[in-house]
C-alpha cells in the first residue's frame, strides 16, 4: 500500500507507505480540463488552496503486471483508498487516474451518499485493466466538491510497481518485520517455490458475515506444519489496499486456538489485536465497506501466498 503524500489544501493528505512520492494541490487543473472530464457543469472556482486536516492516500496495484520478466501485456489493477468524509456540504465527487501526457485512463463519481459504513469515508476506487509502465508517472486526481467550490487535489505514482510485504507501511512493524524476507505475494499466476503450487494457495471461505461487521472466516493450512521454522504462521484478511480486516497468528507449531483438522478459524481485528500488535487503529478496515478482501497465509519457509474473494 504505497502512499503518496497530498500536500496540505482544503483536504490535505500525509504520506503513511513505502514507495512515496510527493503529492501536490493540483494547480493546473482548468475549466477546459475539467470539461474534459464532463465537468462542464462545475463550481465556477477550482481551488487549490486552503486548511484540511490531515489524512492519506493509499493504494494497491495487482494484476499482470511483470515487466522485463514476462512478454504477457500488462492489465493491472489499481485500488485507491482516502480518509476523506462525504457529507452534503463536502464531498468527493470526482477521482480520475491520468497517464502520461495526463491522458484519462479511469474515472470514478461520487455522491454525498456514496460512503463507507466506517466514518463515512468515500468508498474505494479501483481501476482495473490497466496498461501501466514501470517506468511512467501517473497521477490520482481527486475533485472535492463543497458548496459552490470544487477543489482539486493530485498524488503522483512514479515507477508504479506490484505491491508487496516490503511496502505495506499499515500493517503493524512486528507483522511486517515477520514477512520482509517473503516479500512477493505469491498466487496460483506467479508461484515460483520449488515445491510448487499445490501445497502453497491460500484457500479460505466466510462462515458468517454479521451487520456490524463481525465475521468468521476459516482457512486453511497449505501444508502440514514441518519444523520449528516451517510451519502455518500468518493468516489475515486484508482490504483492497492491504489494510487489515483481521488477523490470526500463530507463535509455534504447538498453538493451536482456533485450529480444527488442517484449518483455522478467527474473525475480525478487535481491541485485543490491535493492542497485542500495536495496530494503528486507522489502518484497521470493516469488512462491510470491502467490495473484495485479500487472503493471505505464510509458511515462514518460503511462501506468502494471497488469494482474492469477491465479496459483491
Amino acid at each position: 500500500m504505497p502512499v503518496a503524500n497530498f500536500a496540505t489544501s482544503r483536504r490535505g493528505f500525509v504520506q503513511l507507505a513505502a514507495g512515496t512520492a510527493a503529492i501536490t494541490a493540483a494547480g493546473a487543473v482548468t475549466g477546459a480540463a475539467l470539461g474534459a472530464v464532463g465537468c462542464t457543469n462545475a463550481p465556477p472556482t477550482v481551488a487549490t488552496t486552503g486548511a484540511i486536516g490531515a489524512g492519506a492516500l493509499q493504494y494497491f496495484i495487482d494484476g499482470i503486471f511483470y515487466g522485463t520478466r514476462s512478454d504477457l501485456p500488462p492489465s493491472a489493477n489499481l485500488a485507491v483508498f482516502m480518509p476523506l468524509t462525504q457529507s452534503p456540504s463536502s464531498y468527493v465527487e470526482r477521482v480520475l487516474l491520468l497517464g502520461p501526457g495526463d491522458t484519462v485512463m479511469g474515472l470514478r463519481t461520487f455522491e454525498p451518499a456514496d460512503k463507507m459504513h466506517k466514518n463515512d469515508f468515500c468508498p474505494y476506487v479501483i481501476f482495473e485493466g490497466l496498461a501501466l509502465a514501470a517506468s511512467a508517472t501517473y497521477k490520482v486526481l481527486c475533485l472535492v466538491k463543497s458548496g459552490d467550490q470544487l477543489s482539486a487535489y493530485q498524488a503522483s505514482i512514479a515507477g508504479p510497481a506490484l505491491s508487496n510485504a516490503g511496502s505495506m507501511s499499515c500493517w503493524p512493524n512486528a507483522m511486517r518485520t515477520d514477512l520482509a524476507a517473503l516479500k512477493p505475494f505469491t498466487t496460483p499466476m506467479q508461484h515460483y517455490t520449488r515445491n510448487g503450487v499445490a501445497v502453497h494457495t491460500a484457500r479460505g471461505r466466510f462462515l458468517s458475515i454479521g451487520g456490524d461487521g463481525s465475521f468468521s472466516l476459516q482457512m486453511d493450512f497449505m501444508q502440514a506444519d514441518a519444523a520449528a521454522a516451517h510451519y502455518m504462521r500468518y493468516f489475515a484478511v486484508l482490504d483492497p489496499v492491504g489494510r487489515l480486516v483481521g488477523l490470526r497468528k500463530r507463535t509455534g507449531t504447538s498453538d493451536n486456538t482456533g485450529v480444527s483438522g488442517s484449518a483455522i478459524t478467527f474473525g475480525a481485528v478487535d481491541a485485543g489485536t490491535i493492542s497485542t500488535f500495536a495496530i494503528d487503529p486507522n489502518q484497521v478496515a470493516s469488512i462491510l465497506d470491502c467490495p473484495y478482501v485479500q487472503l493471505i497465509a505464510d509458511d515462514v519457509y518460503e511462501v506468502l501466498s494471497r488469494v482474492v474473494i469477491r465479496l459483491r
